[in-house]
């Protein structure tokens, strides 16, 4: 349906890139043609992923815990040093406890809240004023 070439030339950043949803946009971004880097806490299964994804594109990894702004800063300096730019971030990277509310400790609920929201607006925030807004053209 789309071109195999539609990202080419473009550096595609999915966060929790590692297994399930985030593993699978990984997949259909290298298909068409992206470069993509994949996060995740767990650097065994991570490199493995990547591995894998490296099949059919280009993929690379890099370790970082989105609750944490400096391991953030890491990444978005890595990128920097090795790619010059990003064009894409998917912010897939979460996490929660299934439970009822009458059960939730508070810490499991700072928890949720600190990865899925805190996280979220740390690497959009950081993506942003570091790729995004330099990189957009004056005035849009």
């Amino acid at each position: 349906m789309y071109s195999k070439e539609l990202f080419k030339g473009e550096v595609i950043l999915v966060t929790g890139g590692r297994t399930g949803i985030g593993y699978g946009i990984a997949e259909l971004f290298i298909e068409l043609g992206g470069l993509v880097i994949i996060t995740s806490r767990d650097k065994s299964n991570l490199e493995k992923s990547s591995k894998n994804l490296s099949n059919n594109g280009e993929c690379h990894y890099r370790v970082c815990d989105i609750r944490k702004t400096e391991t953030i800063e890491d990444l978005i300096n890595w990128i920097d040093k090795k790619f010059g730019k990003l064009d894409v971030l998917i912010n897939n990277a979460g996490g929660q406890f299934p439970a009822p509310a009458e059960v939730m400790s508070q810490k499991g609920w700072a928890a949720v809240i600190n990865n899925n929201l805190n996280g979220t607006f740390n690497m959009s925030h950081s993506c942003a004023n570091k790729f995004f807004i330099p990189q957009s053209p004056k005035g849009t």
